[in-house]
């Protein structure tokens, strides 16, 4: 019980890492707004915006008004999913009740999610219209290091402020800065969930953040946990051969993410000559590392380079 409350604890600091970075500058968006108090609606339906507008509301305020009994002396959030039928009913009726306490209003768009965006702020604005004086929009990133002016213009979106995740660099510093005891909590095998709920991260470089190693990728494709994922790889799943020769290998189901249940396709070659640029790269299941036989904590970059 003890190892899996820490396995819990360890997982929530790291999923929090991201949302702190940019927490000040949410903070700072929200209490810049005069007077204070405002309503804050929540788009898009990613958890880790939800959680992001929880932490940025306490900070701005002693008590965070709770999600369905709304208080007009506190910053409060909507999780606005638009596609929902009854979603512009359901924002009307607290608008309703803000109205005379709420003297602006902030939306915070997640453009990481461009259709979803897209149609949120022409209905919001088309909700608000009376008070588009008043409407503050902000527009958030979670995946990408930038959204590019040019994209928001594209997409009609106008937004006062846009918050952006800091790059992959800054986050594997926070990663390694967590503390020297990570692999005393998980196994590999807990590792490569973990590696799943970080969004931005490649997993090779969780992994070599997650071990400390100084040890080259280069240096990295010579061990034999490297040689063991390529080996079931091509025993899990049928080669396609493309008309240029280069031989595909259709990788096992990513596994604790979004994404579960879908196959991703790769180039063998470029596989091995350039894996750590696939931001997306497929993650094995964990039926997978145990077939590979990796025992944890030695098993993962521990290998020094063989030949």
């Amino acid at each position: 019980m003890e190892r899996r409350n820490a396995r819990r604890a360890l997982m929530y600091a790291l999923h929090r890492l991201d949302i702190e970075v940019i927490n000040s500058r949410i903070c700072a968006t929200i209490t810049s707004l005069e007077p204070q108090n405002s309503l804050l609606l929540l788009g898009g339906v990613g958890s880790a915006l939800r959680e992001l507008v929880e932490v940025s509301i306490s900070c701005c305020n002693d008590t965070l008004a709770d999600r369905d009994s709304l208080r007009d002396d506190d910053v409060a959030w909507i999780p606005c999913r638009m596609r929902c039928v009854d979603g512009e009913r359901w924002i009307l009726e607290r608008l309703e009740v803000f109205e005379a306490g709420c003297p602006k209003i902030a939306v915070l768009l997640n453009v990481d999610d461009i259709p979803c965006a897209s149609v949120m702020e022409s209905k919001l604005r088309a909700l608000l219209d009376t008070r588009s004086d008043q409407t503050l929009f902000i527009a958030t990133a979670t995946k990408r290091e930038d959204v590019p002016p040019s994209l928001l213009r594209s997409l009609r979106l106008s937004v006062d402020h846009q918050v952006v995740m800091p790059s992959k660099a800054q986050r594997c510093d926070a990663v390694a800065a967590l503390g020297s005891h990570l692999d005393e909590i998980l196994t590999p095998s807990q590792v490569l969930e973990l590696s799943t709920r970080m969004p931005g991260y490649d997993f090779l470089d969780f992994l070599q953040v997650f071990y400390r190693t100084q040890a080259r990728i280069a240096d990295f494709k010579n061990t034999n946990i490297y040689r063991r994922i390529l080996a079931e790889v091509e025993t899990t799943r049928p080669r396609i051969l493309m008309s240029e020769g280069a031989e595909l290998v259709r990788f096992p189901p990513m596994w604790g993410t979004k994404h579960s249940g879908l196959q991703s396709v790769l180039g063998y070659n470029r596989l091995k000559e350039e894996i750590t640029k696939y931001c997306d790269w497929p993650f094995l299941c964990e039926k997978s590392f145990a077939r590979l036989g990796i025992e944890p904590p030695s098993g993962i970059l521990l290998e020094g380079p063989s030949g």
